[in-house]
């Protein structure tokens, strides 16, 4: 692993790009493998995989803050090299290659002797109410006393506090998709507290669907765009529904010119809500709304000038077309007698 590192760097000493290389760097950055390298030798021959994991887990920052430190003098010293990248990329494939192990190695250890191993229920159900709420104050108190008993490691209350940052921020999106779904925060709570990740997901995920609610509610459609990146979304066989209705359901998809917007939750679920702000008789029926949501105040022969979205609807692609899995609520605002 990190030997890779030391014979990838001894590599760079004997190319072609040598007078380039600043050669107090190249010593620097070879001091440092060498030193990492000798420190995961120790890490795996001493055995010390049936002690407690706390001293499992000062190895594991140590062996971090070496990874850290190599990276940085690759990118100071050898800036321009064509090696650089190369180099870099070794480091991230060994860092991820350690995660693995040390998750791997968590698994041997009995489960009573695991940081975030069994702990009063009313800690976690505080802790999740803490970051539903926002309140992060209490959080502050809470991640600062699992960690002195023993209920979390460091390494798992440190996830948490970077997730109070995108939740602060509303990078929703991001939260979920590169943050709380990579494997190695998963499995800096396996084996047994993976279900505090996903519970954390469905917090991060009822944000992310009030956040998309609450811009459309506001007409904050330039950063609902911004944010979410929302498709044309309604009914394909627009024509045959139309001329049959209601003896033939409504056949949704993602396509141009149709009256909502679909924002991608995964490959094949997402939420969905309407396109403006207003709403007519016969875009009601036409366009499927009454598939797709429950209608509060809804009167046929009127035209409505504001919508809320109270519930997004929920949809599934299934085959080649999407479904329904739950239907949204919206209430209708102001109306005019259509003519």
């Amino acid at each position: 692993m990190l030997k890779l590192i030391s014979n990838f760097i001894k590599k760079l000493r004997s190319s072609k790009s040598k007078k380039e290389i600043d050669e107090e760097g190249i010593g620097e950055i070879e001091e440092a493998a060498r030193k990492a390298a000798k420190e995961l030798e120790e890490f795996e021959d001493q055995e010390i995989f049936g002690k407690y994991l706390p001293q499992l887990h000062e190895k594991s920052k140590r062996i971090n803050r070496r990874v850290r430190a190599i990276i940085r003098l690759i990118r100071l010293k050898l800036k321009g090299v064509r090696y650089m990248s190369g180099a870099a990329a070794e480091l991230e494939q060994l860092e991820e290659e350690r995660v693995r192990v040390l998750g791997e190695l968590t698994e041997e250890v009995p489960i009573e002797e695991v940081a975030g191993g069994p702990a009063p229920t009313a800690f976690f159900n505080d802790l999740f109410t803490a970051i539903r709420d926002e309140n992060w104050r209490d959080l502050d108190g809470l991640l600062s006393s699992g960690v002195n008993q023993g209920f979390l490691y460091q390494s798992q209350a440190r996830s948490i506090k970077f997730l109070q940052q995108y939740i602060e921020t509303g990078q929703f999106d991001y939260a979920i998709n590169q943050y709380l779904s990579l494997p190695e925060i998963r499995q800096y709570f396996e084996p047994n507290l993976l279900y505090a990740i996903d519970e954390l997901l469905r917090i991060v995920e009822e944000k992310r669907k009030d956040d998309i609610t609450q811009l459309y509610n506001r007409s904050n459609y330039n950063k609902l765009r911004a944010m979410y990146g929302p498709q044309s979304f309604g009914v394909e066989n627009i024509r045959e529904f139309f001329l049959n209705y209601p003896r033939v359901n409504p056949m949704f998809n993602i396509m141009e010119g149709r009256s909502y917007w679909f924002i991608k939750i995964t490959e094949n679920t997402g939420y969905v809500i309407p396109s403006s702000i207003t709403f007519t008789s016969l875009q009601i029926r036409n366009d499927g709304a009454e598939t797709l949501f429950n209608i509060e105040n809804y009167e046929s022969g009127y035209r409505y000038r504001h919508i809320d979205v109270i519930e997004p609807a929920l949809v599934q692609k299934r085959g080649k077309e999407w479904t329904v899995i739950n239907k949204g609520h919206l209430r209708l605002g102001i109306k005019e007698r259509e003519a």
